[in-house]
């Protein structure tokens, strides 16, 4: 087990833009990794990422809350 303690966070050096605003409208990218690089997202078909129906939902749902802003 990991014990993260405040030390070890503060270190951290922020990869943020100063004085931008992120709560902006924007198109932003993430990265999401998985325990043991356990395909939980679809499969990858000739270069091509097939998204399985969870994320589908999760797109779908993620849109439609963007339009409510």
């Amino acid at each position: 087990m990991v014990i993260i303690t405040k030390k070890h966070i503060h270190h951290r050096r922020s990869i943020r833009l100063k004085n931008y605003d992120y709560f902006q409208p924007g198109l932003y990218f993430i990265t999401i990794c998985t325990q043991n690089k356990t395909n939980l997202f679809g499969k990858i078909i000739d270069n091509k990422m097939i998204l399985n129906i969870a994320v589908k939902m999760v797109d779908k749902i993620t849109n439609m809350a963007a339009e409510l802003l």
